[in-house]
């Protein structure tokens, strides 16, 4: 349970202090990853309950219902990032000749929001060492009007 403990609490840290603060103004690489492996992950590690117990309530480990951790699903297994990759024989017949690819072409029927969510590199390397599974990077390549570096899930 310690374990989960520690992983959780890791992740949260990483969402809440990268998130939050530097990531959206420093950051030029970033990670996507699928939303429901990602929502299988936080129910099998118990990350809702875990962050509120220790985060937002300030309570102690020791605190934190043994049994609620226990009831947790299932390990979710390798990040599953094919749902929202494009089959490698579309993209040969859709690359456009000038693009640089870099990593793995979207779906063109994926919702940021509904489908993926983005994740700093340090988040993306916290799970992917323990859970392995495709990577699919990105790099901001522009600033906003606000001086901010935008991403697209869709460009390379």
């Amino acid at each position: 349970m310690l374990v989960k403990i520690k992983e959780s609490m890791r992740i949260a840290e990483l969402f809440y202090l990268l998130n939050d603060t530097n990531w959206n103004k420093f950051d030029e690489k970033f990670y996507l990853i699928n939303r429901r492996w990602f929502d299988r992950w936080k129910d099998f590690i118990a990350y809702d309950y875990i962050v509120k117990q220790l985060v937002e309530f300030g309570n102690k480990e020791n605190d934190l219902s043994m049994n609620r951790l226990l009831q947790s699903n299932s390990n979710p297994g390798e990040i599953s990032n094919q749902q929202l990759i494009l089959d490698h024989r579309d993209f040969m017949k859709n690359r456009c000749e000038k693009m640089q690819f870099c990593n793995f072409a979207l779906k063109k029927d994926i919702v940021p929001e509904r489908d993926l969510i983005f994740l700093t590199e340090p988040i993306w390397k916290t799970l992917h060492t323990t859970y392995g599974g495709e990577e699919i990077r990105r790099y901001a390549i522009h600033k906003n009007p606000a001086s901010i570096l935008d991403r697209s899930p869709f460009l390379p």
